[in-house]
């Protein structure tokens, strides 16, 4: 059963915003503000192992992986590939972060903005398999969700479907991960 937690902006190590573009769900890591591309749907599927599920408010489709290692925004369903662990970072001597790692134990990682991936086209990938370093909080694995409001533009996607949105309670979700 998935839970729906709410709208959550995705922050990597360079304060930059997870975006995927609208017309092909292309994954970046570039823009320093937050809007539309820029703004997700933080879906809990099993809260217990700390599954979850990323659909982008732009585009309404599911980050999803690749056998290349590219992410995509670009699923309109969940199924395996579309569904990650968040891990926490306190474990590893690194607070207020996330890792997402992926079922085939790759993490999600950024490169520096506008330094995109020569395949993938875009600063974020899953390629690495390596575990989150201790004591380190350059690590291109780490994640800082933020409660986000609703985007102006294109609201009517999400309040034509029913439904009501709110942030997520960042406190309450990384208790849930430490849990």
């Amino acid at each position: 059963m998935q839970n729906n937690l709410g709208l959550v902006g995705i922050l990597s190590i360079h304060d930059r915003y997870l975006q995927a573009h609208k017309d092909n769900g292309e994954m970046h890591g570039s823009n320093s503000s937050r809007n539309e591309e820029e703004t997700w749907f933080l879906l809990e599927l099993d809260k217990g192992n700390h599954i979850y599920a990323l659909q982008n408010w732009d585009n309404h489709q599911f980050l999803s992986k690749k056998p290349s290692g590219c992410l995509r925004a670009d699923v309109d369903a969940i199924g395996g590939t579309e569904q990650c662990t968040l891990v926490a970072s306190e474990p590893y001597g690194t607070a207020g972060r996330v890792a997402i790692r992926w079922p085939d134990g790759t993490f999600m990682g950024t490169n520096d903005p506008g330094d995109d991936d020569n395949e993938c086209h875009g600063e974020v990938t899953a390629r690495s398999g390596a575990a989150p370093p201790k004591g380190s909080d350059g690590w291109p694995g780490w994640w800082r969700f933020v409660a986000a409001d609703t985007p102006e533009p294109g609201r009517n996607f999400w309040n034509a479907a029913g439904s009501v949105l709110v942030s997520v309670a960042i406190s309450e979700l990384t208790a849930a991960l430490l849990a």
